[in-house]
């Protein structure tokens, strides 16, 4: 019983770890410069700024929000 305990374990454990490594960083929306300043230039969007408020402080997209 204590041998199934600890297959079980490992199998669950990995299993779990193996779903965290499979995300798919390609699934993750990227924007070109280009394609930033369209949506900038339209009201529909709010730009925010996920940078420290240190990184934020010494330069930023204007009217983007921190």
């Amino acid at each position: 019983m204590k041998l199934f305990f600890i297959i079980a374990t490992t199998v669950f454990a990995l299993n779990f770890l193996w779903s965290c490594v499979k995300s798919n960083p390609e699934a993750i929306p990227t924007l070109s410069s280009h394609q930033g300043e369209k949506l900038l230039s339209n009201h529909n969007y709010i730009f925010i700024d996920v940078r420290t408020k240190q990184e934020h402080d010494t330069g930023h997209i204007p009217n983007s929000t921190h």
